[in-house]
């Protein structure tokens, strides 16, 4: 708590300098306002916010308050060249920059955080960004979105493709009283849904101006679906005591000297359906002092709150035993056959609510015409519980399950003959009630310095310190139960009679799931109660006596210990930057250039098993010193043509949730052919991975010809030293010697490599045009991106950078004329590769397009109305292992269309 207590006691002492300068010289500050209306002001302003920065950087503008362009702000952030958008479930919920993941998110300058610490993605079970950093601050309460892609010496650490700064607006952007108010109702085609969302603002200033107050909140409910299909495992290779024959008895798992050869099959192929209910409360609270013209102080604070409530279902067939009449393709894919499998009927349900309060003091003093000192004290808390309820009945014999993944777009088809609503045919095989609590919170403080020279050349001198701490907790409550450990014949009919359970296996159906595949697939099955079900204790009779303990005290599971991790991490960074202004032979040269020297001391705490029913604790201390040099050199040819080169080192430090010092593991209770357990799976941290580091150079050739066209052209670089990359290794634990391995996700550090592209941005209004053409415009980027890895897949073969598209872009077309404004957006990018899995098998996103539609009537100065639609060509989400052949996932989300009704006086 050492720094905690520094934190406090510098900027109490830094407020303190500020407020007693009653006789401090009152220097000239005028304070920018600048109101935006309309898509081709917003432009305008985003063109000027690049134009005359002295970085590579790139703006997004709302067009109105409270109107990003986009439902989230990954979406919008999707319209900058070389950004990338990840799909969560039913919206785009994270981004790649350049092909990197590893960015630093900032709220109006400063850092916010993610429950599972820096480099978060939220509590998801199936591990997307559905709830990530991003889902946690809505769009309507964001006035611009930078995207900062060289960083210099003063910019906050930790970003190995750029920065982005979220602002929100502010009493002094709108000087006097303003209120607004929207109402927006949003429809989900996919499931038939309404959802509502309600934004309001209230800001004004007084005492001439030197005060300034912003209130606004925004609720927002609405339920999101995805039907589709998917696999646990992915696709894993042949067991050797399994074999598989094509139609005429011939052996596939031999090679022509009669050698075992390795085959690939999708072990556990899911047929499943998803439906999520999110509530969004966010509010966000602005307070504007500036007493003289000489000081300035700001009281910011932002809270959001997100409740999810999730069902899932899904009906899997875990191909067992050997095959017939398969197929391989050239790659060694078995992508047809036979098989025997139990079926598995599945239901979750998870309840997750994720709270996050950002609060920052600041304070500017300008001390002369040539010096000004600023402070900044933050905190931030992000804390998140997640209950999960898993019920699987399977069923008592296995059946002959004839596949093709040939055939269709959703997996191919699945045959079998068996009734998935027969109670005395299942039984009850699986039981998790899981609870989780993360939580993190982040301490910073930043004091920096400018000195004006009084140079020919150089301009002025900044430097500053940053002292910051994240703190990571999570704590594991799992109860993973398998009722009738050693009654396995009992099926759902005796558990009906014996234990009172009438009506807990229930059926689930939806006529709707994808009506155009997978004909064979019953749409209607049995489950196990998830949602109203009180918890273990409430059928706590149904398990052995070692797995009531489990459910009465979760502690006496090893597991959840080992799940209980802290991670502690004190980080201190000092720069100096110059910046310089100078004639080159009659052109404008400028820039800065300068350094920043980081120091982080992670301490990473977790528990290791001594026995199957003992723990010890277990730390990890970890030490790293960098210096990162930056340089920019900017050059106005002419008025309208600028030319910039520019240089830096990057750091960012491996997320905190993949250095955790412990291991979850899974045991599964499926059994191969001699009744032996079968691998299980887990996850595991990696408390001594090393930072990734990077070289950075850029060129920029932009030509702005007039103030709202543009048309630029970026080369770039980025020569790796490391890199971190998720991992499916196979390990053995001790502490379940009948498990004989577990297939563990687990980070580990990449040797380096090479990332370098060409980025083009075009934008321009058709105001030349006779009227009424002149209201046509266009707004356009398209990034081509190339690595260079050490990465390789099963046969050796070069692998790309994780999240990485060659190409992607985005074209915008609009019509903005006198009450009407239509805009067009048009969003692509190629397949990325998503984690290296199981077999050393490449796990790839395809390529994703989308389409969105925006009208907007301006009815006077005062109101509005607008109609939008997304993914309007109902695109799916599919992935697939090292060929498209061997699918993973494909999933649609349907379309998504909104009406809005916005007011402002």
């Amino acid at each position: 708590m050492k720094i905690k207590k520094l934190l406090i006691v510098a900027s109490a002492v830094g407020t303190i300098l500020c407020t007693n300068i009653g006789t401090a010289q009152e220097i000239d500050k005028s304070v920018e306002v600048i109101e935006v209306k309309g898509v081709r002001t917003s432009l305008i302003a985003a063109t000027a916010n690049k134009r005359y920065s002295s970085q590579i950087e790139d703006s997004i503008i709302a067009d109105d308050i409270g109107k990003l362009p986009d439902v989230t702000v990954a979406e919008s952030l999707g319209r900058v060249a070389g950004v990338q958008v990840d799909q969560g479930i039913g919206e785009g919920s994270s981004i790649s920059i350049r092909g990197l993941r590893d960015n630093v998110i900032l709220y109006n300058g400063r850092t916010i955080v993610d429950v599972n610490g820096r480099g978060g993605t939220g509590m998801d079970t199936l591990n997307t960004s559905s709830y990530s950093i991003m889902a946690m601050v809505p769009s309507a309460l964001t006035k611009s979105l930078t995207v900062t892609k060289l960083s210099s010496a003063d910019m906050i650490d930790g970003a190995m493709g750029g920065v982005i700064n979220i602002k929100s607006q502010t009493a002094f952007d709108n000087p006097g009283e303003q209120k607004a108010f929207s109402y927006a109702a949003n429809y989900n085609d996919q499931n038939n849904s309404l959802g509502n969302q309600l934004f309001g603002s209230y800001s004004n200033t007084f005492s001439d101006n030197s005060v300034g107050v912003l209130l606004s909140a925004n609720l927002d409910k609405r339920e999101v679906s995805q039907d589709g299909v998917g696999t646990f495992n992915g696709w894993t290779s042949l067991a050797n005591d399994r074999i598989a024959t094509d139609s005429e008895g011939n052996r596939l798992d031999l090679d022509a000297q009669g050698a075992e050869q390795k085959l690939f099959i999708n072990s556990d192929p899911r047929f499943q359906q998803i439906i999520d209910d999110r509530d969004r409360l966010s509010a966000s609270s602005i307070v504007q002092w500036q007493p003289s013209e000489a000081l300035y102080f700001v009281f910011d604070a932002l809270y959001s709150k997100f409740d999810s409530v999730r069902d899932r279902h899904w009906l899997s067939t875990p191909l067992l035993g050997d095959f017939s009449n398969a197929v391989v393709d050239e790659n060694n894919f078995l992508v047809a056959g036979a098989a025997q499998s139990p079926l598995q009927n599945n239901a979750e349900f998870v309840n997750l609510s994720t709270d996050l309060l950002s609060i920052a003091l600041q304070n500017e003093w300008q001390i002369t015409d040539g010096a000004t000192i600023s402070s900044e004290l933050t905190y931030s808390n992000s804390e998140s519980d997640r209950i999960q309820v898993f019920n699987r009945v399977q069923t008592l014999e296995t059946f002959d399950i004839d596949f093709d993944v040939r055939e269709g777009d959703f997996g191919g088809e699945f045959n079998f003959d068996a009734d998935p609503l027969d109670k005395s045919a299942y039984r009850w095989n699986n039981y998790f009630d899981n609870k989780q609590s993360t939580r993190t919170e982040h301490y910073a403080f930043r004091i920096d310095g400018d000195i004006y020279l009084d140079s020919p050349i150089f301009t002025k001198l900044e430097a500053g310190v940053r002292l910051q701490r994240y703190q990571t907790n999570t704590d594991a409550g799992n109860r993973q139960l398998v009722p009738f450990r050693n009654q396995p014949t009992d099926n759902l009919l005796d558990y009906e009679q014996k234990f009172n359970l009438d009506g807990f296996f229930e059926t689930f159906s939806n006529t709707d799931y994808l009506p155009n595949a997978l004909s064979e697939l019953p749409r209607s099955y049995l489950i196990g109660q998830g949602r109203n079900i009180g918890g273990c204790e409430s059928v706590i009779d149904v398990f052995t006596k070692a797995d009531r303990q489990k459910c009465l005290n979760p502690n006496s599971d090893i597991n959840n210990l080992l799940s209980t991790w802290n991670i502690e991490e004190d980080h201190s960074a000092a720069y100096l930057k110059i910046n310089y202004d100078f004639e080159l032979a009659g052109m404008r040269a400028s820039g800065n250039f300068g350094g920043r020297w980081l120091k982080r001391d992670l301490t990473s705490i977790g528990n290791q098993a001594v026995s199957s029913t003992e723990v010890t604790k277990s730390t990890v201390e970890v030490t790293n010193t960098t210096f990162l040099p930056s340089l920019i050199f900017n050059l106005d040819i002419t008025d309208e043509f600028k030319l910039r080169l520019g240089g830096a080192k990057v750091l960012a430090y491996p997320s905190t949730a993949s250095m955790r010092n412990s291991f979850r593991l899974f045991v599964r209770t499926d059994t191969d052919n001699d009744g032996n357990l079968v691998p299980g799976f887990g996850n595991g941290g990696s408390p001594e991975l090393k930072p990734f580091e990077a070289t950075q150079f850029d060129v920029s050739a932009e030509w702005y010809f007039n103030e709202s066209s543009a048309f630029t052209t970026t080369l770039f670089t980025k020569d790796i030293a490391s890199f971190v990359i998720p991992r499916q290794n196979n390990l053995s634990f001790p502490t379940y010697p009948e498990v004989p391995f577990f297939t563990i996700a687990q980070d580990a550090n990449g040797e380096g490599g090479t990332i370098e592209g060409i980025e083009f941005y075009y934008q321009q209004a058709f105001d030349f045009l006779p009227a009424p053409f002149d209201g046509f415009g266009v707004t356009a980027s398209y990034a081509v991106i190339n690595s260079d890895t050490d990465l390789t897949d099963l046969s050796g073969n070069p692998q790309p950078y994780l999240g990485l598209s060659k190409k992607s872009g985005n074209l915008i077309a609009y019509y903005e004329k006198e009450k009407h404004s239509v805009r067009v957006a048009y969003n692509f990018r190629d397949p990325y590769l998503q984690s290296i899995g199981t077999e050393d098998l490449g796990w790839y996103s395809d390529e994703f397009n989308q389409l969105a539609l925006t009208y907007k009537y301006t009815i006077n100065d005062n109101m509005s109305v607008s109609l939008q639609g997304n993914n309007l060509t109902e695109e799916n989400n599919r992935t697939y292992a090292q060929f498209p052949i061997a699918l993973l996932t494909n999933t649609e989300r349907g379309r998504a269309l909104r009406a809005s009704f916005t007011a402002k006086w």
